[in-house]
């Protein structure tokens, strides 16, 4: 009878971080994490106890369908909001609630000195509830509540740095190409309820469903089916409908790991296995997700050995975080790459010399494109034609870069030069780029 507190924990967490947020930053920010795991790992808790009761049951008992309260009604139609307890939703609820709790701790330092810092746990919490609610719905219409919670959680969430362009662009990927899955999944659950519904069946609930699925013709079941697994190929990333995934690192490396690699993706696997009653009527559909599963893989697989991701090589550093490279390490073209964070200061040795003339990069073909995709406009100070420029310009930039001495130039800065550019980049939230010469005055 507990188990709708599960979802409703991390609910209240958003209640409170999202209407309150600002002024408990203001009085103590600390509260803002201790409200947002608090209530994740309360979910866990509770998840973990129901989990040990369940496994004392024997195998055949193992099943509990709880109605917490009727939804809505339409003629026939009576929709509840109920929760499903059997082994499948408690595993993966354990999964959800338990990685999720990790992740929001992790969040408290990666995240402490962003200015949204309890916006950020707002969304987290909405993630956590929406995905709960997917996992533990016993009828179709609750579970798409919680499928289109996480495809806004995603958007909320990859998007959440929305002053980049590039990070909106992505978030609004993710959240376009979604629909489209989720436009699949809604056609395929309407046309079970108005095909069972001809046979006197106006139920979404799953146990409904899936005792009278013998009703409905092969044809139709392949229908459904394939519409069911479009909607998964979506949420899960898969061929086709995985374009929206590689755009995705633009959030926050927490949500990275909370929608891509623990939680969001598992989504349409978790569909289709809670399916599988249905699923069972059509074997073809098994060989189309092997071969789907398979040549995403492949196709994964072999686009990864040309990747050099920030995330992947130990490169990526937190905001306000000073980060040093030997050049070996990570060439100038990936140092471009952490211009999705803010407020950071790089000191690199590229491996090779580039100058910047406006926003065309010239020097290193790679980086150039690299430099567009992800810059409004390169500035650099120190130019072969013009010298060294001493004043931060009154512009916008995104990338500033400090030659040294060894550059054709001989052009270097002062301390007090330097100084004034650090200042500019922590205020415009800019990159600023330093070679190796200038180390000494990052480390005094």
């Amino acid at each position: 009878y507990l188990v709708w507190l599960i979802p409703i924990f991390p609910l209240v967490g958003v209640l409170i971080n999202g209407l309150l947020g600002p002024k408990i930053v203001k009085n103590n920010k600390s509260l803002v994490h201790w409200i947002g795991c608090g209530a994740v790992g309360l979910s866990f808790l509770l998840t973990l106890l129901l989990f040990v009761k369940l496994l004392g049951l024997p195998a055949d008992k193992r099943l509990y369908d709880f109605t917490w309260f009727t939804w809505f009604s339409s003629g026939v139609l009576h929709v509840s909001v109920g929760y499903l307890i059997d082994p499948l939703s408690m595993f993966m609820c354990m999964f959800v609630t338990g990685v999720g709790f990790l992740i929001h701790v992790y969040s408290i330092g990666y995240m402490w000195h962003d200015e949204s810092y309890s916006r950020f746990f707002t969304y987290l919490n909405l993630f956590m509830f929406s995905m709960i609610t997917l996992v533990l719905a016993d009828n179709f219409l609750l579970m798409f509540l919680g499928w289109e919670g996480v495809g806004l959680c995603s958007y909320l969430l990859i998007s959440f740095w929305f002053t980049d362009l590039a990070n909106a662009v992505a978030g609004k990927k993710a959240f376009v190409t979604n629909r489209v899955g989720d436009f699949f999944f809604a056609v395929g659950f309407l046309l079970l309820l108005t095909h069972l519904g001809s046979h006197g069946i106006w139920s979404l609930k799953f146990s409904d469903v899936f005792s009278h699925a013998y009703l409905l013709s092969p044809h139709l079941v392949t229908i459904i089916c394939l519409l069911f697994f479009l909607g998964c190929t979506a949420k899960s990333a898969q061929i086709p409908l995985y374009i929206w995934l590689p755009d995705a690192m633009a959030g926050p490396t927490p949500v990275s790991a909370l929608i891509h690699a623990a939680t969001m993706v598992t989504a349409g696997v978790f569909l289709l296995i809670r399916f599988s009653p249905v699923l069972s009527h059509f074997g073809g559909l098994n060989t189309v997700i092997l071969w789907v599963g398979t040549i995403t893989a492949f196709y994964a697989g072999t686009v990864a050995i040309a990747q050099n991701d920030f995330r992947d090589r130990g490169c990526d550093v937190a905001d306000d975080e000073v980060f040093v490279s030997d050049g070996a390490k990570c060439d100038t073209g990936n140092i471009l790459d952490i211009l999705g964070a803010k407020n950071k200061i790089a000191v690199s040795d590229p491996v090779y010399p580039v100058y910047v003339d406006t926003n065309v990069m010239a020097g290193h073909t790679g980086e150039a494109n690299e430099a567009g995709a992800y810059a409004k406009l390169v500035y650099l100070p120190c130019r072969p034609s013009n010298g060294f420029i001493p004043e931060p310009p009154k512009r916008q930039v995104d990338v500033v870069y400090l030659c040294s001495p060894n550059n054709p130039t001989g052009a270097t800065a002062t301390r007090e030069q330097l100084e004034a550019w650090v200042k500019y980049a922590l205020e415009h939230k800019s990159l600023i780029l330093f070679d190796a010469a200038y180390e000494a005055y990052i480390t005094d």
